[in-house]
């Protein structure tokens, strides 16, 4: 039986390795590639190169070579301020993704592949999107909170605080209680009063 080249035992030992699921993907760590690498090819080396760094952005070739032939390469780019990761490690992030797109040309991606950077930047933005998603919506209930308060004050009525944080609306509500049940506001019988609708309540 002809023995395997090494390559082709890290290929599958790195298909055994864990991945990260990021929005149905399957990423391999650099680091993982990296220590299956280094495992079967001993004698290989690994160097980066700066090749465009400034305030901007920062551009670095990765080379693997074993003696003096390169037998694979990889560049990577990343832009300063760009994302919370670049904001204080943009040199470090293009480092580590130039040595994964080097592992990659060497079939060592492991299904599809990122550096930890990558991976984390990914959830860096799944996070934004849901956070903004969150802020939009807390926005859009303060217009809509404004726009009552607007039209309420437009009837003559005045607003007021309640104890447990409600707002009870003042003043001759009578001739306009058909607006008001268009709007949500709810009538207190207790209290003889109308309220203003809860989303007002929760924007306050």
């Amino acid at each position: 039986m002809q023995n395997k080249h090494p390559l082709q035992l890290a290929v599958e030992e790195l298909q055994k390795m864990p991945t990260i699921d990021i929005k149905g993907k399957s990423y391999t760590q650099v680091s993982t590639r990296l220590a299956v690498f280094r495992k079967y090819f001993p004698d290989a080396s690994i160097s980066t190169i700066l090749v465009h760094d400034d305030e901007q952005r920062v551009v670095i070739q990765a080379r693997i070579t074993i003696g003096d032939t390169v037998i694979s390469t990889g560049f990577a780019e990343e832009f300063r301020g760009d994302g919370w990761i670049n904001a204080t490690s943009a040199l470090e992030n293009a480092e580590t993704s130039s040595i994964g797109r080097a592992l990659a040309g060497l079939s060592l991606h492991g299904n599809e592949f990122a550096s930890s950077f990558e991976v984390s930047n990914a959830i860096s933005q799944r996070e934004a999107s849901t956070t903004l998603s969150k802020n939009s919506s807390q926005d859009n209930t303060i217009q809509q909170s404004n726009s009552i308060e607007a039209n309420i004050q437009k009837m003559g009525l005045g607003l007021e605080p309640m104890p447990d944080g409600s707002i009870s609306i003042m003043g001759n509500s009578y001739p306009h209680i058909q607006e008001l049940k268009k709007m949500g506001c709810l009538w207190q019988a207790q209290l003889k009063r109308w309220m203003l609708p809860q989303v007002q309540k929760r924007a306050a």
